[in-house]
């Protein structure tokens, strides 16, 4: 037999445990996404590798796939972001000063890094207006004598122009974006920070 106060403990343990499971949860999601993204990449160079001349067909299911990718991994982070300003509430005492916390690294990371600032505003132009990725590119270089010295390469661009159709989409990012993003390396940055 266990005493009230002894219950309540471990009660109140219960929860917490459960909000930390969550947040380390939604973060493993974040992570999977981001590995599975990565996958995909090479996933591609595999297959220009390979079959150098893919059907229309081919090029299509591989659009969707790499767009797929990225709205899973934008959405995650958003999803842990989220999660992890709820579940503070649970696991701190200090919940104002906590959230505040956590507010102020999401924000100080966002002002410091265009990538931040451009991931979020992607992730809300793929949720409410269209994909993406607007053009996929692959190229083979040599890098010497050969058949085997053939570096190849991927890259995953959406342009100003097509950005600025969404009349939602952040134009301070906009005003400080070149012509073309490169997707995979502002998505890398991104999920570094």
């Amino acid at each position: 037999e266990i005493t009230r106060d002894r219950f309540e403990g471990i009660k109140s343990s219960k929860l917490i445990l459960r909000k930390a499971l969550a947040i380390e949860q939604k973060y493993n999601v974040t992570i999977d996404n981001y590995m599975e993204f990565e996958s995909t990449i090479f996933s591609v160079i595999q297959s220009c590798i390979v079959r150098p001349h893919g059907s229309f067909s081919d090029f299509n299911v591989t659009q969707m796939l790499i767009n797929r990718r990225i709205m899973n991994l934008l959405s995650s982070v958003k999803t842990y972001q989220d999660c992890l300003k709820l579940h503070l509430k649970g696991l701190s005492t200090d919940f104002g000063s906590a959230c505040k916390y956590c507010r102020d690294l999401f924000k100080e990371e966002k002002e410091k890094s265009f990538s931040c600032r451009f991931s979020y505003s992607l992730r809300n132009y793929s949720q409410h207006y269209d994909f993406p990725v607007e053009s996929i590119s692959t190229r083979g270089e040599r890098t010497g004598e050969g058949r085997r010295n053939i570096e190849y390469s991927v890259s995953f661009v959406i342009s100003k122009k097509t950005l600025a159709e969404d009349s939602a989409f952040e134009k301070s990012v906009l005003d400080e974006m070149p012509d073309k993003v490169n997707v995979i390396a502002s998505l890398r940055e991104y999920i570094e920070s």
